[in-house]
């Protein structure tokens, strides 16, 4: 039999080092898709609340208009 023992491998500290980098920039990269997403998510519904806005904008004028018309010729049947 022999005599030797066999080496255990420990982890150097610089190869933890090394995953704690590797795992943060998993980190930074996931965090950067998702920020990416959400400032395409924002632009569209700013987008949407914006031509809602302009809708609704449309739609009081052309009220406005209907209601002065109305009134123009209540007034002039009125004489």
């Amino acid at each position: 039999m022999s005599s030797k023992k066999k080496k255990v491998h420990q982890p150097r500290p610089i190869d933890a080092i090394r995953e704690i980098i590797e795992d943060q920039q998993l980190q930074i990269a996931d965090l950067t898709h998702i920020l990416k997403k959400q400032n395409e998510e924002i632009r569209t519904l700013k987008a949407k609340w914006n031509a809602r806005e302009s809708l609704e904008k449309e739609e009081k004028e052309k009220l406005e208009r209907e209601a002065d018309k109305s009134w123009f010729w209540a007034a002039r049947s009125s004489e």
